[in-house]
């Protein structure tokens, strides 16, 4: 349980990420959109990020599995301060109505007085629906430790 907790906290706890020059090139709209992820979540605006997540979302990370209103209210309940990330690796690319994002990161935070280091590789894919583009899997693994 403690796992899932510290990745999915790595998932919401990225201040400014430096990722419009790495993955503009591929797929910008994934870019801008993950910006817009981060930045509600800098902002404590988390009630804004399902509206980022298409209506059949999947998050999956080291065996768990969420839909969009678990993943959204696990997010809530983490208690993300002084976020730091590193992102690295950062592959993006798009055809057609599809597009996805991978990337490596590396982030220390503090969750209820603790602090943490993570590091994961993620991958998120993404749908056109209608004029938007949202975000229909997400997934994360962190090696053992």
């Amino acid at each position: 349980m403690l796992a899932r907790i510290v990745i999915l906290a790595a998932l919401v706890g990225v201040a400014r990420v430096p990722l419009r020059a790495q993955a503009s090139h591929g797929f910008p709209e994934g870019a801008a959109i993950l910006r817009t992820w981060f930045d509600h979540v800098q902002r404590d605006e988390l009630d804004s990020l399902a509206a980022l997540l298409a209506p059949d979302f999947v998050f999956v990370s080291d065996g768990a599995r969420m839909d969009r209103q678990p993943f959204v209210a696990m997010i809530k309940s983490l208690g993300i301060r002084h976020p730091r990330v590193q992102l690295s690796n950062v592959t993006a690319h798009r055809s057609g109505s599809v597009g996805y994002l991978i990337y490596d990161r590396v982030e220390s935070f503090e969750s209820h007085g603790a602090k943490r280091v993570v590091p994961e590789t993620g991958t998120i894919v993404f749908a056109r629906r209608g004029p938007a583009w949202l975000i229909v899997l997400w997934t994360t693994t962190s090696p053992p430790g």
